[in-house]
């Protein structure tokens, strides 16, 4: 999936492991989107 937007706020941020929930607001819509760390 690939989506166009900005990230409008960092909800959760986790400096030890990249965990992060934002919100991200594309021309169409509002989503929360989770990134997971990819170093373990």
């Amino acid at each position: 999936m690939e989506l166009k937007g900005s990230i409008e706020e960092i909800i959760y941020q986790n400096e030890v492991n990249g965990y992060t929930i934002c919100q991200i607001e594309t021309d169409e819509e509002s989503i929360t989107a989770v990134r997971l760390s990819s170093f373990y």
